[in-house]
């Protein structure tokens, strides 16, 4: 199509009658000559036009035969061909139809006839390339729900498979993986209580990478530079080096997907860090249990043989005063009192040990 004109290829060996054509058409469409079937074929795959005119009675190539290549010649069998033609006759109209033309008029044809039947056979092509056009727009909008359904289907396996991950260096691994089917390459920061992470496509980052993290993570939540995206959150950060630039609508998807992913990815990161935590302070609990059995079997032990000790300082205690009795001289009932006194030192003493045996088992408690 020329400067909005369609473009019309006559093809015909007797001038005179490409003379008529011209006339009749020149004014309303852009228009080819060719004087016989070989050029038309020729000028047909260079020139692309959108319908031609063809006469069938030819030297060198007749028109059949010339419409028949049209159409077996990828590049040209879209095109419509009308025969414009003296053979008038059924059996010759039926030849022109099976050789792959669309119409066919007869000479001498009338003005209105070849105008309108050009018209309607432009206005076909128009149809049939506004229907292609409708149904690219429907596969286009199909594929893209697809490609969109499958997309929000990688996000929901993440989120499943991320709460398996037990370590920061598997959820930074899902989340790389999760980039990567994007057919992105990213660099990836998890902040913990204790350290900075970093994990990258790319391999271990440099201090001047590391620095731009830094750098950006108080700039908003997304930070377009280039073809480079960054995305904050309090727990992690991410920046994507080849954002889609180029593709509209991919680049508007993947940064639709990337906040969800984002909200993901810090809520499995925030949940992470308090297992983690929690963790560390079993440890913790469990190395204190630990020393703590270990005082409670230390005290049972000392308080085991203090009792020991006390008790064979009072049976010492026992036969000492009845030795000293001969010595001191005292009448019978002195000696009855002094050795009732000593008993009950011995008694009390007995149950100081039996309270310290209730001490061993609220400590055995404990330990339990």
């Amino acid at each position: 199509m020329t400067e909005n004109k369609p473009t019309l290829l006559l093809v015909d060996d007797e001038p005179f009658n490409l003379e008529i054509l011209n006339e009749l058409l020149g004014e309303d469409y852009a228009l080819l000559i060719a004087e016989n079937g070989q050029v038309c074929i020729d000028k047909a795959i260079e020139s692309q036009p959108d319908l031609i005119l063809l006469d069938v009675n030819m030297p060198i190539l007749n028109g059949l035969l010339t419409c028949e290549q049209l159409k077996d010649n990828v590049e040209t069998t879209d095109i419509p061909v009308i025969f414009v033609s003296a053979l008038a006759n059924e059996e010759e109209r039926i030849a022109g139809y099976r050789a792959g033309g669309e119409d066919y008029i007869t000479k001498p044809f009338h003005e209105d006839e070849l105008k309108i039947k050009v018209e309607l056979v432009l206005a076909s092509l128009q149809s049939k390339a506004a229907l292609q056009d409708s149904s690219n727009e429907a596969m286009n909008m199909a594929m893209t729900a697809m490609t969109s359904a499958s997309e929000i289907g990688q996000i929901l396996q993440f989120i499943r498979d991320s709460y398996s991950a037990k370590t920061y260096e598997e959820l930074a691994q899902l989340t790389l993986d999760l980039y990567e089917a994007y057919g992105l390459s990213i660099s990836l920061r998890i902040i913990t209580r204790t350290a900075l992470l970093y994990f990258s496509h790319a391999g271990k980052l440099s201090e001047r990478e590391e620095a731009v993290f830094e750098m950006l993570h108080d700039k908003g939540r997304f930070i377009d530079f280039g073809r480079r995206t960054a995305m904050n959150y309090d727990n992690m950060s991410i920046i994507v080096n080849n954002m889609p630039v180029e593709d509209e609508e991919k680049y508007g998807r993947i940064k639709d997907n990337m906040g969800v992913m984002g909200e993901a990815i810090e809520a499995r990161t925030i949940s992470l860090v308090n297992e983690l935590q929690l963790d560390e302070r079993k440890h913790a609990l469990d190395a204190l249990m630990v020393r703590a059995e270990q005082m409670i079997d230390e005290i049972k032990s000392e308080h085991e043989n203090n009792s020991y000790k006390n008790e064979q300082i009072l049976s010492d205690l026992l036969e000492d005063i009845e030795e000293a009795f001969i010595r001191l001289g005292l009448s019978e009932g002195q000696e009855s009192d002094l050795i009732s006194l000593l008993h009950k030192a011995q008694q009390d003493s007995t149950q100081i040990y039996d309270t310290g045996l209730d001490l061993d088992a609220k400590l055995a408690s404990i330990k339990a």
